[in-house]
C-alpha cells in the first residue's frame, strides 16, 4: 500500500491510538484524555476513522473481564475500580461523539459499513484486486509471505503466552486479521496491530530452564532488529527502484506526481 491514498492516515491514527492507550494501561495520567481530540483530526481524514471508538471500546470492554490483567498492576488484581471504569467508559463516548465531528455528522459513520459490504460477494470485489484476499494473490509476492509469516509468529508466540496473554491486544490483532482475510487492502491493518502483540508475548514469556544468558538474549535481540532492518532496507531499495514492480509484472513505479503510463492524464485534462 505504498499509493498516495487517504487512508495512510488511518494507519497513522491507528499507530499513534495504540500508543495512547497502552500508555495509559500502563502508567495510567491522562494520555488517554488525548484520543476524542485526535479523533476529531481522524474523522476529517479518512473513512475508516470508526476504527478510533472500535479500538478504544474494545480495550474498555477488555478491563471489564476479569481474563484482563493491567501491565502497571499486581496479577492478583483483575478487576479495575469504579473510577478507573468511568474514565474509560467517558473517553469511549467522548471519542464517539468525537466521530460527528465533521461535514457530513452521523451520515458520515455509516459510510465504513457501506464500504464493509462491498467486501462480499459484489461486482466490487469481483473488479478490485485490493478486495481479492490474501490467498487469491499469492505467496509469491512478498508482502503476502511476510503476512502469512506474521500470522505464524502472532500465533506461536500467542500459544507460547496463553497464560499472560494480554486480551485487548490480542483482540485488537484478531479483529483485523479477520479484516485483512476478507480483502489484502486491510494487510496493514493487522500488521499494526499484531506487531504490539508479538513484542508483549515475546516479553512476557517465560522461558525457565531454556532461558539464555542474559549477554545472549541481547545479542540475539540486535541480531534480529539487524536482519529485520536489513530486509527492510532491501525492499525500500527495490520499490524505489522499480525492480519491486518489474519483478511482478506491476505497472506501478516509485516516486511522487502523476504515472501517465498508467493513468489517463490527458482525459483528465481534457475533462
Amino acid at each position: 500500500r505504498f499509493y498516495a491514498r487517504p487512508e495512510v492516515f488511518t494507519f497513522l491514527f491507528i499507530a499513534i491510538e495504540l500508543w495512547l492507550l497502552d500508555r495509559f494501561r500502563r502508567r495510567g495520567g491522562r494520555a488517554i484524555l488525548a484520543i476524542p481530540l485526535l479523533q476529531v483530526v481522524w474523522s476529517n481524514s479518512q473513512a475508516l476513522a470508526i476504527m478510533g471508538p472500535f479500538f478504544v471500546g474494545l480495550a474498555l470492554a477488555a478491563s471489564l473481564v476479569p481474563f484482563e490483567r493491567e501491565v502497571a498492576r499486581p496479577i492478583s488484581r483483575s478487576r479495575l475500580a469504579p473510577r478507573e471504569i468511568a474514565l474509560r467508559a467517558a473517553v469511549f463516548a467522548a471519542t464517539i461523539a468525537a466521530c460527528l465531528v465533521n461535514p457530513y455528522g452521523a451520515k458520515a459513520l455509516a459510510f465504513p459499513f457501506i464500504q464493509f459490504s462491498h467486501l462480499g460477494g459484489t461486482v466490487f470485489k469481483n473488479a478490485m484486486t485490493e478486495l481479492a484476499t490474501p490467498f487469491a494473490v499469492g505467496a509469491a509476492y512478498p508482502p503476502i509471505a511476510y503476512y502469512i509469516a506474521l500470522i505464524a509468529i502472532c500465533a506461536a508466540t500467542s500459544l507460547a503466552n496463553v497464560r499472560r496473554l494480554d486480551l485487548f491486544l490480542a483482540l485488537a490483532a484478531g479483529s483485523q486479521l479477520y479484516l485483512s482475510l476478507l480483502a489484502v487492502r486491510n494487510v496493514p491493518l493487522f500488521a499494526l496491530t499484531s506487531i504490539p502483540l508479538v513484542f508483549d508475548n515475546l516479553r512476557k514469556i517465560s522461558w525457565g530452564r531454556l532461558a539464555p544468558p542474559l549477554r545472549a538474549r541481547a545479542l540475539l535481540a540486535r541480531g534480529v532488529l539487524a536482519a529485520v532492518a536489513a530486509v527492510a532496507a532491501f525492499h525500500t531499495w527495490s520499490l524505489a527502484t522499480n525492480r519491486e514492480y518489474v519483478v511482478h509484472n506491476e505497472v506501478s513505479e516509485s516516486g511522487l506526481g502523476v504515472a501517465r503510463h498508467a493513468y489517463p492524464a490527458e482525459a483528465v485534462a481534457f475533462v
